[in-house]
């Protein structure tokens, strides 16, 4: 997971999907490692990746959950402080990609009309997700 000084700005949105879906934590299964949460057991996640030459490595996490009928949940969002908005990497904008991914995702999941993003400036967000 990761850490960096813009957490406390989302404390609020961190703290609600703590009570309301569980800490996230990460297991290794069958030689994989998987995100789980202690009231949801496996949540699906997306990975934004650096790729370099010789290696690559993760640099954000988006954890999601189909939370209704209708919509996914962003549980936790996490980005590696050197890509997050005032990192050496903002215009890499990983958050911004990652959220788009979860859009697209939500595309291709039968029935889902919008995703449900618990940090930001107000209790949550829905985004509309149109085929």
């Amino acid at each position: 997971m990761f850490f960096n000084e813009n957490q406390p700005q989302y404390r609020a949105g961190i703290v609600a999907s703590i009570e309301k879906f569980g800490e996230p934590m990460v297991r290794s299964e069958g030689g994989y490692l998987r995100i789980h949460t202690t009231r949801l057991g496996e949540v699906q996640t997306l990975f934004a990746v650096e790729e370099a030459e010789e290696s690559s490595r993760p640099i954000g996490v988006a954890i999601y959950a189909r939370s209704a009928e209708d919509a996914i949940t962003v549980l936790h969002i996490g980005v590696d402080k050197d890509f997050a908005s005032d990192g050496l990497h903002a215009d890499h904008m990983v958050a911004i990609n990652l959220f788009q991914r979860l859009i697209e995702v939500g595309r291709k999941i039968r029935g889902i009309r919008k995703a449900i993003v618990l940090y930001g400036p107000t209790e949550y967000t829905e985004i509309p997700i149109r085929r």
